[in-house]
């Protein structure tokens, strides 16, 4: 089984219809692109695995903290640094980026793709 957002999901199929998926998941922040310029340097950006100052501020900004103060634990540490939140990305190197910088659990493997 899959969990997002709190809803199990009991198959991959259920992750490839709208209707279910949906009904698990709902939107909580977005954050537009400011120009068409930003948004070339963004996508240019995460199509090499490079973590941008907005990406990180948006993911600070809306992903749950414990009170760490964003410190990242250390990787010996069986305890998640983001109140048991984790992060799907679908690229690999993106997901380690992300992982290192903001200290929180990120799983980029096929379940995420």
């Amino acid at each position: 089984d899959i969990a997002v957002g709190g809803s199990s999901l009991e198959s991959s199929a259920d992750l490839s219809s709208f209707e279910k998926f949906g009904k698990c998941v709902s939107l909580v922040s977005f954050a537009p692109f400011t120009s068409a310029v930003d948004a070339l340097e963004q996508i240019n950006a995460v199509s090499e695995s490079n973590l941008t100052d907005s990406l990180r501020a948006f993911l600070q900004l809306n992903m749950p903290s414990s009170g760490s103060g964003g410190k990242k634990e250390s990787k010996k540490s069986s305890k998640k640094s983001d109140g048991g939140v984790t992060l799907g990305v679908g690229e690999a190197k993106l997901g380690s980026a992300i992982s290192d910088t903001l200290g929180c659990s990120v799983v980029a493997n096929e379940s995420v793709s």
